[in-house]
C-alpha cells in the first residue's frame, strides 16, 4: 500500500512514455535554442572595449554551450529513466501475472496436462515415451 492509498511513508514512481517523451523533448528543444542563439552573436564596434566585450562574450558561449550539453544529457536520462521504468514495469506484470494463477507453475496449463509431462519417468502415464 503507497502513501496514496493510506498506508503513509511509501512513494510510488511514475512515468508514463507520454511525458517521458514531453520532458525529453522540451531539453531537446532548449539545447537547440540556446546553440542556434551561440551562432547568432552580432559584430559590435565597442571601440576601446572591444577586448574587454570579445571575453564577455567568449564567456557566453562557453556558458551557453555548457547549457546546451546538459539539457541535452537531461533527455537522455529521462529518455533511459522512462525505458527502465517500463521494463521494470513489465518484469512486476509478468510476476505477478505467475503468482495469480495465469501461468504455470501456480496456474495456467500444467505440462501433465499436455502429450508429455519432462518431469515425470519416461514411460510413465504423461511421461516422455
Amino acid at each position: 500500500m503507497n502513501s496514496a492509498e493510506g498506508g503513509g511513508g511509501g512513494s510510488d514512481l511514475e512515468l508514463s512514455s507520454t511525458a517521458a517523451a514531453s520532458i525529453a523533448g522540451a531539453h531537446e528543444k532548449a539545447a537547440g535554442r540556446v546553440t542556434a542563439l551561440a551562432g547568432s552573436v552580432p559584430n559590435l564596434d565597442a571601440g576601446y572595449g572591444g577586448t574587454a566585450l570579445a571575453d564577455i562574450l567568449a564567456k557566453v558561449l562557453v556558458t551557453a554551450d555548457t547549457l546546451a550539453t546538459v539539457n541535452q544529457a537531461a533527455a537522455d536520462q529521462v529518455r533511459a529513466v522512462a525505458n527502465h521504468l517500463g521494463g521494470t514495469d513489465s518484469e512486476v506484470a509478468a510476476a505477478f501475472s505467475e503468482l495469480s494463477g495465469n501461468s504455470w507453475p501456480f496456474g495456467g496449463t500444467d505440462p501433465g496436462q499436455g502429450a508429455s509431462n519432462p518431469f515425470l519417468p519416461p514411460g510413465s502415464p504423461g511421461g516422455f515415451r
